[in-house]
């Protein structure tokens, strides 16, 4: 069962919490395009979905979601 994170402040971009996944979100560009990522919480295996062309923001999303699992790259 999802499990939505209530009374976040409104610029965290946590929106999911999962036993074995997080879900984070940001809305870039003047469109406010949807940018999410996934972080598998075992292995920190993540995957970036609908990339829009806001490189300095997604770094940010991604340094975010740093805490999101104990899994670092190698």
């Amino acid at each position: 069962m999802a499990h939505r994170l209530s009374g976040m402040p409104a610029e965290s971009s946590l929106i999911h919490d999962l036993p074995a996944v997080t879900i984070r979100r940001i809305a870039v560009s003047d469109m406010s395009n949807n940018v999410y990522l996934l972080t598998a919480k075992k292995s920190g295996v993540q995957v970036l979905i609908d990339a829009a062309d806001d490189a300095p923001a997604i770094r940010e999303l991604m340094g975010r979601a740093v805490g999101d699992t104990p899994a670092r790259p190698v």
